[in-house]
């Protein structure tokens, strides 16, 4: 990276958490995003010509790990607190001289290089430069479960990371406090500063909690179809249940044309091969085999892959029989057997309108929709 003469900025990113309140069961600086990890995401915007230096801030227990991640990089250990890992980091740049130095939190990815950049430029200018968002929310003042007073909407903000400082205040901020601070600009105004704001962006989130790992950037999704014919002597099974008929769907398992088709969108949404290719009609071993069997064969391939199946939504084409009576049943019970709530399955069926086989009572046809979200693959990220 190269450095200017009159703008040498220094770029601490903190990882030294343990991110608890994702309920992911390990760090989530390790949460994969494609090909990389959130913190290796969050890192990479730093590589900019007018940062010199980059400092990661990790975890004792993820030190080798992080290092492995970052070879170019100087990676360190953080303490127990924030406000000590970033202590840490400006101790270890204590010989050094910078203009500007950046803190940033490593669980958020989605910080732009505009954005930075102008926490540069404004924190070269005015001393600081803290990145705000407008409060939407009421604002009240809580305890023991009671509003105690609604706070001025008007004259509050939401910070974020970059913060950005001149390099040899916000040394001497934090060599004059002790103790642990919401964020670095609370130090640098606990100091005598008057922290510097500039505009925020509403893409720059933090990954915190659950439903911060359900979004778009993490979601894939899945498409099925299968299509099986209709033949005497055989029981007619759909979505896992029964359905009285005179005739059932032909096939080498038992030709639930509903479980084919969701297995195909599961495992479509983890990238992983459709079921001709996992459970072949050419093998003995899946003659007569309940698709049920199948479905849960799929769900803990793609649980090993690393995700978690959100929703589904399947749609049977048949003339007949009248399936209405049936949907609840078959919703419970491709809820269960995916693992999921029955509210995030949806199973429906029409008719083909008098065209094709299905019209003409010759087979029936199945379509299915997953959205799955990337979690990690069992044998990844284990300490």
């Amino acid at each position: 990276m190269k450095s200017s003469p009159t703008n040498k900025t220094v770029a601490i990113v903190l990882g030294a958490g343990k991110g608890s309140r994702s309920d992911l069961g390990y760090n989530k600086m390790f949460f994969p995003m494609g090909e990389k990890t959130v913190i290796q995401t969050a890192v990479d915007k730093f590589r900019i010509p007018e940062i010199s230096e980059i400092i990661v801030v990790a975890a004792q227990s993820d030190l080798c790990r992080v290092k492995a991640m970052f070879p170019d990089l100087t990676v360190i250990a953080g303490g127990k607190t924030r406000s000590d890992s970033v202590r840490r980091a400006l101790e270890h740049l204590e010989s050094k001289s910078f203009k500007v130095a950046l803190i940033h939190d490593g669980a958020r990815p989605f910080v732009s290089q505009k954005l930075i950049r102008k926490v540069i430029k404004t924190a070269a200018a005015s001393g600081s430069a803290i990145p705000v968002l407008p409060v939407v929310d009421a604002l009240k003042e809580v305890s023991d479960g009671y509003i105690r007073t609604t706070l001025v909407r008007d004259v509050t903000a939401c910070a974020q990371t970059p913060q950005g400082f001149e390099f040899m205040r916000i040394r001497r901020a934090y060599a004059l406090t002790i103790g642990e601070f919401a964020d670095d600009s609370e130090v640098y105004e606990r100091s005598g500063y008057d922290p510097k704001t500039v505009p925020g962006e509403f893409s720059n989130v933090k990954l915190t909690y659950p439903h911060d790992f359900m979004r778009a950037e993490f979601m894939s999704v899945g498409y099925g179809f299968d299509v099986h014919q209709l033949r005497e002597g055989r029981p007619l099974i759909l979505g896992g249940v029964t359905i009285p008929y005179e005739r059932g769907l032909y096939g080498h398992s038992d030709a639930d044309v509903l479980i084919h088709a969701v297995i195909d969108a599961v495992l479509a949404s983890a990238g992983l091969p459709d079921i001709g290719v996992n459970f072949p009609d050419t093998d003995p071993q899946y003659k007569d085999i309940s698709s049920a069997v199948l479905l849960e064969r799929a769900m803990s391939a793609v649980k090993k892959a690393g995700y978690r199946v959100g929703s589904v939504s399947a749609t049977v084409v048949a003339e007949a029989p009248r399936l209405a009576p049936y949907i609840v049943r078959m919703r419970a019970s491709l809820a269960a057997l995916i693992g999921i709530n029955k509210d995030k399955v949806s199973v429906s069926a029409t008719t083909s309108e008098n065209l094709g086989a299905t019209a003409e009572g010759k087979g029936i046809a199945a379509k299915a929709v997953a959205i799955s979200y990337r979690v990690i693959p069992e044998n990844e990220n284990r300490q």
